[in-house]
């Protein structure tokens, strides 16, 4: 009978260990802000704007003609970074938490080599 008992431990390992990862409930947040440049406040169009949560998920825009940028994140925690990249540019990227359905994060991007 004891045996019985042992031989139930690694299947409740494994069903746990199976519920981790990006199976898990999601909430889902509004990100937007502007990209601009850093010297001069011109707004950066074309950039690839890129959210990566804390566990990797992902969402991805561009700006517009005015720097603008906007997306739709689903993740399982509040927690990632926002990072803008362009050719000319040298890639920025700032922290994000999400304490409310929509967050503002505005990037300022220096020219590169």
């Amino acid at each position: 009978m004891r045996h019985r008992h042992l031989a139930w431990v690694p299947l409740l390992l494994l069903g746990a260990i199976g519920c981790s990862g990006q199976d898990g409930p999601t909430d889902v947040y509004e990100l937007y802000g502007r990209v601009v440049e850093d010297v001069d406040g011109r707004p950066v169009e074309g950039a690839s704007v890129t959210f990566v949560s804390d566990t990797l998920y992902r969402s991805s825009t561009s700006t517009d003609s005015d720097g603008d940028y906007g997306m739709t994140v689903e993740t399982d925690v509040p927690f990632g970074q926002v990072q803008a990249a362009k050719d000319g540019y040298v890639p920025v990227e700032k922290t994000v938490y999400f304490d409310s359905a929509r967050r503002r994060i505005d990037l300022r991007m220096r020219r590169g080599p």
